[in-house]
């Protein structure tokens, strides 16, 4: 089916047998399927859709985790918006969040993301749903190029405005991560400053008391 001839109506991910495992130290491997259900309208108003599992797998970094340590995994999928010369339209972008434990409590925690491939459709109809009523045939006229070309820029015109929304969405998520690193990174810098600080208080003290505890010693001797 051209993908002029369609669009997308909805796209349904569900996580499912996400599990994962210290394989080396600070080293997770998180395994899952992701079950997909993708539904798109053709010209004539017929809802079609394709079902996938999708098999993923990920290495995530979560420093201070050990073999034979307790891991979960919190899986969460949510629809982008869709990309120019997208076949289904939309992708799914996957968050995991790492959580890892001994017998002691949390040892670490650590978070991924990443974009779900697009599906192969292999789309079939689904003789219940009908968003149209059914055209009979009819000679080609004027009209019946108008009304294509009309859906033709309807489609065109809602690509290219989630497109910008998604781009927009993603500038803002940029921005927001390149904000966190540069606190933390002040954040750590601070902390170090205050513990020398505290450190050389320290030291400077203890010399001052061991100094005149050893000069009392001496008279008394």
């Amino acid at each position: 089916m051209n993908n002029h001839e369609w669009m997308l109506k909805s796209i349904e991910t569900e996580p499912k047998e996400v599990s994962g495992k210290v394989v080396k130290p600070d080293l997770v491997l998180i395994e899952g399927i992701l079950e997909q259900i993708v539904s798109v309208v053709d010209a004539e108003g017929i809802v079609k859709r394709c079902e996938n599992k999708v098999p993923f797998s990920r290495q995530v970094t979560v420093f201070g985790a050990l073999p034979g340590q307790s891991v979960a995994v919190d899986c969460r999928v949510r629809n982008t918006k869709p990309r120019p010369g997208s076949r289904v339209g939309e992708t799914t972008l996957v968050s995991l969040a790492i959580t890892v434990q001994d017998n002691q409590g949390l040892v670490g925690f650590a978070t991924d993301e990443f974009l779900l491939q697009e599906p192969k459709l292999q789309l079939r109809s689904d003789p219940e749903q009908k968003l149209a009523p059914e055209k009979t045939a009819q000679p080609a006229d004027f009209s019946v190029d108008l009304e294509k070309l009309r859906r033709e820029l309807e489609t065109e015109y809602a690509l290219r405005y989630q497109q910008e929304c998604f781009e927009f969405e993603q500038r803002l998520r940029d921005s927001y991560q390149d904000d966190l690193r540069l606190h933390v990174e002040l954040l750590r810098r601070e902390m170090e400053a205050e513990l020398n600080r505290r450190w050389k208080q320290q030291l400077s003290a203890f010399q001052q008391r061991s100094g005149f505890r050893g000069s009392v010693e001496f008279g008394r001797a």
